[in-house]
């Protein structure tokens, strides 16, 4: 390589290097995790060989902020694509990284934080600690706390408690809030949920109208094993 093209190579990011370099080590897994459409079991599984390498790599891209915007080299997709393939590969080092996202500016990471949410989520018990230490430093943030840690089906009872606190302070007249945390606690335990949804239900009064209706919705739905319990690494 001649001096001038070396000394472009070294001006320029290394995605941008890799993308044009089809000689490149980091080649493939650019066009894999720059483009829009992105299928994280295949794109595992095309990027298994060189995994340790690809997780540094993905690691830089969620470390830049500019590549979150429309704009930027990928469009946008490079981040949101990382943090899947992380969270799929169980990257338990990514976990202080990902919450330093969660604790960015919000109106910046809305498009990537149900994707963070479910990364987090897949790490399991590697995520409980740390995210409760995230509710220490956010707590008027319990909501995506509780999200996540529902998801990681782990046995805690600081997560039973806090699920059943955000059920339990949610309006019984807003159906949405009723919905959304009704579903954190079956997802989380749906036998436990089950008899804790009923006695609720039970209290003369508190649940009417559409929220009550979709209660007694999910209940049956457990009780015939029914509830589907959404995981996008399932497809």
């Amino acid at each position: 390589m001649s001096d001038d093209k070396t000394s472009e190579s070294n001006e320029q990011p290394v995605w941008k290097v890799a993308a044009k370099d089809s000689s490149h080590p980091l080649h493939e897994a650019t066009w894999t995790l720059f483009r829009e459409k992105f299928i994280v079991k295949r794109s595992a599984a095309r990027l298994e060989s060189q995994k340790d390498q690809v997780v540094d790599y993905m690691m830089q891209i969620i470390a830049t902020p500019e590549l979150a915007y429309d704009e930027s080299f990928g469009e946008g997709y490079a981040p949101i694509n990382s943090v899947k393939l992380l969270g799929y590969w169980k990257v338990t080092e990514a976990i202080p990284q990902l919450i330093e996202l969660l604790e960015d500016d919000l109106d910046a990471l809305n498009v990537i934080w149900e994707v963070i949410l479910y990364a987090l989520a897949n790490m399991g018990e590697a995520a409980i600690e740390p995210m409760f230490a995230y509710l220490e430093r956010n707590p008027d943030d319990s909501y995506t706390v509780s999200a996540i840690l529902c998801k990681t089906r782990h046995k805690d009872e600081r997560v039973w408690t806090l699920l059943c606190k955000e059920f339990e302070n949610a309006d019984p007249k807003n159906h949405y809030n009723v919905d959304i945390h009704a579903i954190h606690l079956l997802e989380y335990d749906i036998d436990q949920a089950s008899t804790y949804l009923e006695e609720q239900l039970a209290k003369r009064g508190r649940y009417t109208g559409k929220s009550r209706k979709t209660l007694e919705k999910y209940l049956d739905e457990a009780r015939r094993g029914e509830f589907k319990i959404r995981n996008p690494y399932d497809n």
